[in-house]
């Protein structure tokens, strides 16, 4: 034990009404903030101060905290008060069947406590990550003082600073019910020591529910002391509305929690404050999707990298003034980094039934050569910001990444870099009539609706480049079964024959192209699979490598470049041992 303060109280049985709909379902301080709940933040701060009894007042969805110390739900059933371990730590919980306020839940406390030692009393819903080890030093300190009631913890600023402090750093008012002089202000940082002599004045209000500053400013009134140590070292943070909530957890792609907390600040509060994440392939971005009104949407929110995250929104607006199927943005706020828009359905291409595959993927296809006639005028004019095209450099990268990330890290080929190869793929895709691509055009990035329609859902890597690599993308898919050549051949007709293009070479030329974008964008996938396999953990994209390769295999036996082939031989020969 490090000192003479041994006990603590951590204040959780407000309702935190601020922050619903979030409260409704979880008390604000289990919310994650910062990280991690700040009920246990405030536990470790203080049992890193050797502090290891601890006391938590409850009320409100009482079962919760039961359940967050390992407890069942009917803990309290037959008693206000459940006992758990927390590491080395021994924690009880109080259930105030009542909410008794700050004030009222110490006395409601008084019958378990030593009154003859001191208790620490931290907010459990506040921020603070300076170390307790420094203000209970001053605080034990002021133990000598038999006229200290309380030492508290100041902060120099803050969202209400109403405590009035003295020149000699003690408190004379607070919330200015006294109207005592003072010389500065100070921010209460939610975090003080109750000294023995504090006792009688929790013990003699007449009331059960009142405030802790009710207590405080009783024993100011008498004459007794409040010592205020201030402390403005690290992160302090009041968990009481949704923006500051918000906030908290700015610094990357949200929980559900925050998430929820961004589209309540909005203006887009969930029905019935539900949202349920959207897993979507190895993105870094979240998607949320939820009803408003009951109207379908999701919420997207992405990092502040790769740049093209925030291309998106301005994309998806300029492609629907086309005519091309995308879903409708409701909101963006590239600061805050989130989108809301119209829910483009909960199935996939690759969901499809196989009765009904002909017609979505044609469809795709058509929208697809919609994006294809787009002008680089009409991009500039519009000033939308496309990633820059597909040139030598970035197909040499695609080759690179499956040659390191698949060919030599996953299965630990030796054969030597198939260059002659590689430059050819380069030539050949370069060669052809550029347009602007949808880039990653696959199966899992086009939603068929419960309507029958379709929209394309992933685009914000849009650049220019050869258009049939987007084709390949889409009928080499490795996600999907594969298709035989009489659909590939069918599929290649349909999309030369909508809006045809005089720039495009005849049906055998572009035939051969397609294997050409085929084996390239089949090394680029490879490439994914090992690099989110290897080095992601992601597992389950190793099951991609043998359906690739043996598209690979084809394709590049098709176009001749037998170098690329050997490659993809030799990934199935690992694959079969």
């Amino acid at each position: 034990m490090k000192g003479k303060i041994r006990s603590a109280l951590i204040l959780c049985a407000g309702y935190g009404s601020r922050l619903r709909p979030l409260t409704d379902r979880l008390p604000k301080p289990l919310l994650p903030a910062g990280g991690r709940p700040a009920l246990f933040a405030a536990i470790d701060k203080l049992r890193s101060a050797g502090i290891r009894d601890f006391f938590v007042n409850v009320h409100h969805l009482p079962e919760k905290f039961a359940e967050a110390f390992g407890l069942p739900a009917g803990a309290f059933a037959d008693s206000r008060a459940a006992e758990a371990r927390y590491g080395d730590c021994r924690v009880r919980l109080v259930c105030e069947p009542e909410i008794l306020d700050t004030g009222g839940a110490v006395k409601n406390l008084l019958p378990l406590l030593d009154l003859s030692g001191p208790l620490a009393v931290h907010n459990g819903d506040i921020i603070f990550s300076s170390p307790a080890e420094g203000f209970l030093a001053e605080a034990e300190a002021n133990l000598a003082d038999k006229n200290c009631a309380a030492t508290l913890c100041l902060r120099s600023s803050g969202n209400l600073p109403n405590v009035g402090v003295g020149g000699s750093g003690d408190v004379g008012d607070m919330r200015f019910a006294l109207g005592a002089p003072f010389e500065r202000l100070a921010q209460y940082a939610g975090f003080f020591v109750l000294n023995p002599p504090a006792f009688k004045f929790f013990a003699g209000r007449a009331e059960d529910k009142f405030s802790i500053v009710d207590a405080f400013l009783d024993i100011l009134r008498s004459g007794g002391r409040i010592a205020g140590v201030f402390d403005d070292a690290g992160e302090w943070a009041d968990i009481g509305t949704l923006s500051e909530y918000a906030r908290l957890g700015a610094g990357g792609t949200p929980d559900g929690w925050t998430a929820l907390a961004r589209l309540c600040v909005a203006g887009f509060p969930p029905d019935k404050g539900e949202i349920i994440p959207v897993s979507k392939g190895a993105s870094s971005r979240k998607f949320y999707r939820f009803a408003r009104g009951g109207e379908r949407l999701v919420a997207c929110f992405y990092a502040e990298n790769p740049r093209e995250n925030f291309l998106y929104a301005p994309l998806a607006e300029f492609l629907r003034c086309r005519g091309i199927p995308v879903p409708e943005v409701k909101f963006h706020d590239p600061q805050s980094r989130m989108i809301v828009m119209r829910d483009a359905g909960a199935r996939d291409l690759g969901a499809v039934h196989p009765s009904e595959r002909r017609k979505f993927y044609f469809e795709a296809l058509r929208a697809a050569k919609k994006v294809h006639s787009i002008s680089s005028g009409e991009f500039a004019r519009a000033g939308i910001e496309l990633c820059p095209p597909f040139d030598g450099a970035l197909y040499a990268w695609e080759q690179n990444y499956f040659f390191e990330e698949c060919a030599r890290g996953v299965f630990g080929i030796g054969l030597p870099r198939p260059e002659e190869d590689f430059g050819t793929l380069s030539r050949e895709l370069s060669g052809f009539p550029q347009s602007p691509l949808l880039r990653d055009f696959q199966s899992q990035n086009v939603m068929v609706s419960e309507a029958g329609t379709i929209s394309l859902i992933d685009f914000q890597g849009m650049r220019f480049g050869n258009p049939l690599y987007d084709m390949a993308s889409l009928l080499f898919d490795p996600y999907v079964e594969p298709f035989g050549e009489e659909f590939i051949d069918a599929a290649l007709r349909e999309y030369l024959s909508f809006t045809p293009r005089a720039d495009f070479p005849d049906f055998a030329e572009s035939k051969r192209m397609l294997n050409f974008a085929a084996v390239e964008r089949l090394l680029q996938a490879l490439g994914a699979y090992g690099f989110l396999s290897r080095k992601k953990g992601m597992a389950e994209y190793g099951k991609y490598f043998e359906p690739a390769a043996k598209n690979l295999l084809r394709r590049a036996r098709l176009c001749g470049l037998e170098g690329v082939g050997e490659f993809g031989e030799a990934i199935l020969k690992k694959l079969r041992k």
